[in-house]
């Protein structure tokens, strides 16, 4: 297929330096996309922004700028929290709905008996019985001791 594309450009010149432009273009589109797309997720998650507004430029007081400054960055960073926090509930939410699934995919095998083969068998534990040492009923002394 190559070979069918060179034979094609070597008849028309200007059409391959057409297509090369052509990818280049895309090429740089696809780049300032990005680069678009990085810019804003970094505006969006920064909190350094552009505070000149009208009460702080009427502002003569550069204690007073501060804390309007100060006041904006809480507020976006609130504001922030609480998106990162409906984020982070989903995924929760998520991981709930996998976890039953993998709960219902151990009672199937329990149902179909191919637990068993999985791991070893399980030790069952009997309860002491009143001539076991670790019981009250040995630890006592008689009146004959």
């Amino acid at each position: 297929m190559s070979q069918e594309s060179s034979k094609k450009y070597a008849m028309n010149p200007q059409k391959k330096r057409l297509e090369q432009l052509k990818k280049r273009r895309e090429q740089q589109e696809m780049l300032e996309k990005q680069q678009q797309l990085w810019v804003n997720w970094s505006i969006k998650y920064s909190v350094e922004e552009d505070y000149e507004d009208d009460e702080y430029k009427t502002t003569n007081n550069e204690v007073i700028k501060k804390l309007l400054i100060e006041e904006k960055r809480l507020l976006k960073s609130v504001k922030l929290a609480g998106e990162n926090e409906k984020k982070l509930n989903t995924v929760q939410e998520e991981i709930g709905k996998r976890y039953d699934e993998f709960e219902k995919c151990l009672d199937e095998m329990d149902k179909q008996d191919l637990m068993p083969r999985l791991h070893p068998s399980p030790v069952m534990m009997t309860p002491p019985t009143s001539d076991s040492p670790r019981t009250l009923n040995s630890l006592r002394i008689t009146a004959s001791d």
